[in-house]
C-alpha cells in the first residue's frame, strides 16, 4: 500500500474536509476555508515551483552536463510545440463540429411508420475521461467482505465499514480500469440532517413495531457519492389515436347514448437533458429514482477534492449497460408529454405510432446520497436521503399484530354503525 496522503491546509498543514454548509473546504484546526478552485490553483502553483526547482538543480551541473540539459530542453521544447499544434488543431476541429439539428421532414416521414417508430440506431457519445496519476495515488478502492460493494475514498482511510450492509471492508488497491467522473454535485446537507430525516421518517408510522425504534439502532450513517450516468437526447413522437366522445340524454320514455368517434394525429419533438440512471447495482433502482429529482443547475466540474470526508461508490454497470433504462425513461416521458395534449374525450386509444430517440451525449456524474442502515431482528434495513434536497426513502417493518388489531377495531366500528342504523330503521317502522 502506498504512503497515505491527505488534503492539507495551506495555512497550518492540518487536514481539510468539504463543509456542506459552506460549500468550501474547511480546516479542522485553524478553521481556514478555501474554495475547491483556490486549492487546485495552489496545488498547480506548488507543482510548477517543484518542477522549476528540479529544472534549476539539473542546470547547476557541469558545463557539458548543462549543454546536454540544454539540448534536451530544446528537444522537449520542440516536442511541446508539436503537441501544442496538434492540440490546437484538435480544439479547432471540435469547435467546428456542428450541433445535432432538429428532425428533418424526411426523418419525420420515415418515423411516421409504426414499424420504424422504435428505431434505436445511432451511437451515444459516452464518457472517456481517465484518472490522472495524482488522483490514482490519492484515492483507494475498498471491497466489502459481505456484499462485494466497491467503494472509493481517500488514501487516509485505513479501515471502515460498508454503507450498504455494515460489514468490514478491506483495501484492494488504487483506482484503475474505470472512467473518471465529468461532473459532481457537492453535498449540501450534513450528517445531522440525515439523522433528523430518519427520525422524521419514523414519525406517525402506526404499523411500525415499537421495538424497532427501541431496539433498532443506526449501524451506519455515511455520505456516499453515487455514480450516475446522465443522458441527453432528442425524441420525436408521432401517434394516430382513436378518440370517443359520449353523450347521454333522456326524454320522458327512453335514455339515449351517442358515441362520436374521432381520429387524432399527434406529433412533436421533446428534448431531454441529464436523464439520470444510477450505475450501481448495490442501490435498488426504485430507491435511487425515489430520491430524485436533483437540481442539475448545481453541477460542477469534477474534482477529487470534493471527496474529502465522504465515500464514492464505484459503478459496476457502465454507461452502455444502462442505455436501455435511460431510453425507457425517455420514451415513457416523451409519450406522456405528447399524449397529454389530448383533452375533452371520454376514451382515447393508441392505434399506431411510437417514439424515436436521437442519441446524444452521456456524462458521468457523482451525486450526493446519505445512506443509513439499521439492524433489527438480524435484518439490515437500508435508507437513503438525497444529500442535496433532503428527500428521504426507505422500507420499514410492520407489526402484524397491530395491523390485525386495527382491522378488528375497524370491523367492530362498521358492525356497530350497521347495528345502529338497523335499530333506527326498525324504530321508524
Amino acid at each position: 500500500m502506498a504512503n497515505a496522503k491527505q488534503i492539507v491546509c495551506p495555512a497550518c498543514g492540518g487536514p481539510l474536509q468539504f463543509n456542506s454548509k459552506l460549500q468550501k473546504m474547511k480546516c479542522e484546526y485553524c478553521e481556514s476555508v478555501f474554495t475547491v478552485q483556490e486549492l487546485e490553483e495552489l496545488n498547480a502553483q506548488a507543482a510548477a515551483a517543484s518542477q522549476a526547482a528540479q529544472s534549476a538543480g539539473t542546470q547547476s551541473g557541469a558545463v557539458d552536463g548543462t549543454a546536454q540539459a540544454a539540448g534536451t530542453q530544446a528537444g522537449m521544447a520542440g516536442m511541446a510545440a508539436a503537441q501544442s499544434g496538434t492540440a490546437a488543431g484538435t480544439a479547432q476541429a471540435a469547435q467546428s463540429e456542428p450541433e445535432a439539428a432538429d428532425f428533418t421532414a424526411e426523418e419525420e416521414e420515415y418515423l411516421a411508420s409504426e414499424s420504424e417508430a422504435d428505431d434505436t440506431s445511432g451511437i451515444w457519445s459516452l464518457p472517456h475521461a481517465e484518472w490522472n496519476r495524482k488522483e490514482k495515488n490519492d484515492l483507494r478502492v475498498y471491497t466489502c467482505s459481505g456484499c462485494s460493494a466497491a467503494i472509493t475514498t481517500d488514501s487516509t482511510t485505513v479501515a471502515t465499514t460498508c454503507p450498504y450492509c455494515g460489514s468490514p471492508v478491506v483495501v484492494s488497491g488504487q483506482i484503475s480500469g474505470e472512467k473518471k467522473p465529468d461532473l459532481i454535485i457537492p453535498f449540501k446537507l450534513d450528517k445531522d440532517a440525515a439523522v433528523k430525516g430518519m427520525a422524521d421518517h419514523l414519525k406517525d408510522k402506526k404499523l411500525l413495531p415499537k421495538a424497532f425504534t427501541r431496539d433498532g439502532h443506526l449501524e451506519e450513517v455515511k455520505g456516499v457519492y453515487m455514480p450516475f450516468w446522465l443522458y441527453s437526447a432528442k425524441a420525436y413522437g408521432e401517434y394516430i389515436l382513436d378518440a370517443e366522445q359520449i353523450s347521454v340524454w333522456t326524454d320522458t320514455v327512453n335514455q339515449y347514448t351517442k358515441t362520436d368517434i374521432f381520429e387524432l394525429d399527434r406529433k412533436g419533438n421533446v428534448s431531454f437533458e441529464n436523464v439520470p440512471v444510477d450505475g450501481s447495482s448495490r442501490m435498488p433502482n426504485d430507491m435511487s429514482e425515489s430520491i430524485e429529482p436533483y437540481d442539475f443547475s448545481e453541477l460542477k466540474p469534477f474534482s477529487s477534492t470534493y471527496l474529502s470526508g465522504y465515500f464514492a461508490n464505484r459503478y459496476d454497470e457502465d454507461a452502455e449497460k444502462c442505455i436501455p433504462r435511460a431510453e425507457q425513461r425517455i420514451v415513457r416521458s416523451a409519450e406522456d408529454t405528447i399524449l397529454s395534449s389530448v383533452h375533452g374525450f371520454d376514451n382515447v386509444r393508441v392505434r399506431s405510432g411510437g417514439i424515436h430517440i436521437r442519441k446524444g451525449q452521456v456524462k458521468y456524474a457523482l451525486l450526493p446520497v446519505w445512506l443509513l442502515s439499521t439492524k433489527w431482528q438480524d435484518k439490515i434495513y437500508l435508507f437513503a436521503m438525497n444529500g442535496q434536497t433532503g428527500v428521504f426513502v426507505g422500507d420499514l417493518p410492520e407489526d402484524k399484530s397491530i395491523a390485525l388489531k386495527m382491522q378488528i377495531g375497524l370491523t367492530a366500528i362498521i358492525f356497530a354503525v350497521l347495528l345502529l342504523l338497523t335499530f333506527v330503521f326498525v324504530k321508524m317502522l
